[in-house]
């Protein structure tokens, strides 16, 4: 049965054990909240309101993590076989006696939930890039890739590699072994994410394959001064875009940027940290990228993601009005099509053994779309 460790923000997971059982009706889900093993504990020993143990002396609340952490193998341990394991852990930034961050679940302690129980994929769920910002007290948010800052190489290293043991994050792992599959989402959407990770693991052999979907977001927001007719356009685009990225849900598991609100800010402080946290947290752990252009829209964003996966070697599926007639932003795709049709076409047609339809491998498995009638019956 599958295993998934989540990690995030604290406030980014409300709800999403509510929503992950709803898609998992029949199958036995154990959703294990360390905050609120951290919690009752702190209750239990101090007689502190559940909401106030944040506001706890840092030695109380390392007391608690310990000992939440020590029921979570418990927990584990004590667990049925057939029963499907997410394990809540919070992430909480600190900056105690430095500009170092500290992480409260460091790689090791992954190492030994991955001994009692193997993990099968880390998810990270993150939404406005400010909030981790705002966590760290001040310390500068990582919007420039080229920075080699202490504080800008452990926070990537918190929230993209440090519970995965990858070797080039900051520290000497050689003694981790484990090596667990690991993906930053959207909150929006990730009990539908979870749900397909649990279907996958419990059937399945390898990892999950994702899809981050882009496409123009700002130039699609209604904007004071428009005609009603410019108005029309942008809620039938809308619409259409939401029908392309609702139809690969049945195909891969998706991370779809333009259903969080600071997406469309038009702050430019905003906008550089969402393109920061676009490329290097979603399309860096996705396998691939499927940009949809339902009209010829201007997106410097979606150039950048693109050329992004193509520096990282990853395919760029291409979607615009313009294809294939002419080059479109100076930027050659792996694949390009000239609307959704043609590329559902593509998909009808799908032959693993023919090298230019190597890209869609991900979308399929065992020759079927991988999620199609899961979820819709």
């Amino acid at each position: 049965m599958a295993t998934i460790l989540v990690n995030g923000i604290p406030g980014t997971k409300k709800g999403v054990s509510e929503g992950l059982q709803k898609y998992l009706k029949d199958d036995k889900l154990k959703f294990i909240s360390m905050g609120g093993l951290l919690a009752e504990r702190g209750h239990l020993l101090y007689g502190t309101d559940p909401d106030l143990v944040a506001e706890m002396d840092y030695s109380y609340r390392q007391i608690l993590r310990e000992l939440a952490y020590s029921d979570t193998l418990n927990i584990l341990k004590a667990s049925e076989p057939k029963e499907h394991i997410v394990i809540d852990t919070p992430l909480t930034l600190y900056t105690q006696g430095g500009n170092i961050p500290e992480v409260i679940f460091p790689q090791l302690k992954i190492q030994a939930l991955h001994d009692v129980r193997p993990l099968n994929h880390i998810v990270s769920l993150m939404d406005v890039p400010e909030l981790v910002a705002d966590r760290l007290r001040g310390q500068p948010y990582p919007h420039d890739s080229n920075s080699i800052s202490d504080t800008n190489i452990l926070l990537d290293w918190m929230i993209m590699e440090g519970m995965t043991g990858e070797a080039d994050a900051p520290y000497d792992r050689a003694s981790y072994k484990v090596q667990v599959p690991h993906i930053v989402v959207p909150r929006d959407g990730a009990d539908l994410t979870l749900a397909k990770m649990i279907f996958h693991y419990a059937k399945r052999e390898g990892p999950v394959s994702s899809a981050y979907l882009a496409g123009p977001i700002t130039h699609l927001k209604d904007k004071q001064g428009d005609s009603a007719e410019t108005l029309e356009k942008k809620a039938i685009d809308r619409k259409r875009m939401l029908d392309f990225n609702n139809f690969m849900q049945e195909y891969i598991i998706t991370v779809i940027p333009m259903t969080i609100a600071d997406g469309r800010a038009a702050d430019k402080k905003q906008i550089i940290n969402t393109v920061f946290r676009d490329k290097h947290w979603f399309v860096q752990k996705t396998d691939i990228v499927i940009a949809y252009f339902p009209d010829d829209y201007p997106s410097s964003g979606t150039l950048e993601e693109m050329r992004h996966a193509g520096r990282i070697g990853k395919p760029v599926i291409l979607i615009h009005p313009s294809l294939p007639d002419k080059e479109v932003f100076g930027f050659r795709p792996t694949m390009g099509f000239k609307d959704p049709e043609s590329f559902f076409k593509a998909l009808t047609r799908f032959d693993p053994q023919d090298p230019s339809m190597r890209p869609l491998k991900y979308l399929f498995y065992e020759g079927k779309p991988a999620y199609k009638g899961m979820f819709w019956k």
